[in-house]
C-alpha cells in the first residue's frame, strides 16, 4: 500500500505523525510516495494541493472547526458529530492526537505527547507548587476570552500569556506551555468557538499540567471528559462562575476534592479508531 500526505499544517513529518503511526500498528504494509503515486492520501484544510489528485482513495482529517461540504474526500475523520450511521466518517477530536499512544515522543509538530501514563496519575506538571491563581495561553483573540479573562480578573488577576495583545510572550512549544501551567491551581482553557463535538487539546493541557480547568467550549467535552474535574463556563452565569471559583480558591478541602477527580471516567483508548481506519484502508 502506497500513502501520502498533503495540506498539513506546517512541520508536519509524513513519516512520523498519529496516522502513520496509526497504520503502523495495524501491521500493514505500507510506504509514504509522493501523491502521483498514490493508492492513498491523507489531507488536511491548510492547502489546496489534494485537488489535483482524483485517482486513489481520499481521507480528509480536519482538526480545526472547519465545515465538511468545502471538500471532496471518500472518508473524513474529524469533530463533527454525524449521524452513527455515516460510515465514511469517524469523529477523532484534536485532543486525542497530543497524546503519545504509540511511544515515540514526538511529532515534531505538535512536539511533545503527552505520556499514556501521566493520564489520571502524579506527574512533573501536577506535583509542581501551584502558588499561583489562574493563567491562560492562547494566540487568537476571541471576544469570549476578552469576557472571561476580564470577568475572573474583578476576583484575582488572571495571568495573560501567548502571542497576544497582552505581549508576554511565551516560547512555543506543548512542554514549555505544560510547564508553564503547572504553577497555578487554576487555567483558562477556551476553545476558539463553540460547535458540535469540536474539543481541541486545551482542556487535556490545563488538566494533566495539575489545574482545575476553567472550560469554554461544546457540550460534548462532558462526554469526553470527566465533568467533574473541571468548571465548565457554559453552564454558569457570570455571579455563579465567580462564586464557585472563589469558593475552590479559599476551601482547600474543596480544591483538593475537585483537583484530584480523574480527567475521565474510563480509561481513554483509539482503538475504535484503529479498527474504523483498518476497515477504510
Amino acid at each position: 500500500m502506497k500513502i501520502s500526505f498533503l495540506d498539513f499544517w506546517p512541520g508536519f513529518e509524513p513519516k512520523n505523525n498519529f496516522f502513520y503511526h496509526s497504520i503502523k500498528q495495524l501491521g500493514l504494509n505500507y510506504k509514504v510516495v509522493s501523491p502521483r503515486r498514490a493508492d492513498i492520501i491523507f489531507f488536511s484544510c491548510f492547502g489546496k494541493e489534494n485537488l489535483k489528485y482524483d485517482n486513489c482513495k481520499k481521507i480528509l482529517f480536519l482538526g480545526e472547526n472547519l465545515d465538511l461540504k468545502q471538500y471532496n474526500f471518500d472518508y473524513s475523520i474529524t469533530h463533527h458529530l454525524l449521524n452513527e450511521k455515516t460510515p465514511s466518517h469517524f469523529r477523532l477530536p484534536l485532543w486525542k492526537t497530543y497524546i503519545d499512544w504509540f511511544n515515540v515522543k514526538t511529532y515534531t509538530n505538535p512536539k511533545y505527547l503527552i505520556p499514556l501514563n501521566y493520564i489520571d496519575q502524579q506527574n512533573e506538571f501536577n506535583l509542581a507548587n501551584k502558588n499561583k491563581f489562574c493563567t491562560i495561553v492562547y494566540s487568537s483573540e476571541y471576544e469570549s476570552r476578552h469576557k472571561y479573562i476580564n470577568l475572573i480578573s474583578k476576583y484575582k488577576n488572571i495571568e495573560v500569556f501567548g502571542k497576544n495583545k497582552f505581549n508576554n510572550f511565551l516560547e512555543e512549544g506543548e512542554n514549555t506551555k505544560m510547564s508553564h501551567l503547572s504553577s497555578y491551581k487554576f487555567s483558562l482553557a477556551m476553545e476558539n468557538q463553540i460547535s458540535d463535538g469540536y474539543i481541541t487539546e486545551k482542556l487535556l493541557h490545563a488538566k494533566i499540567s495539575g489545574n482545575i480547568p476553567i472550560f469554554y467550549g461544546d457540550s460534548t467535552v462532558k462526554d469526553d471528559f470527566n465533568e467533574n474535574c473541571f468548571i465548565y463556563i457554559n453552564e454558569n452565569d457570570d455571579l455563579d462562575l465567580i462564586h464557585l471559583i472563589e469558593e475552590l480558591d479559599k476551601n482547600e478541602s474543596m480544591y483538593k476534592s475537585k483537583f484530584n477527580e480523574p480527567l475521565f471516567v474510563e480509561e481513554p483508548t483509539i482503538n475504535d479508531f484503529l479498527n474504523y481506519l483498518g476497515n477504510i484502508i
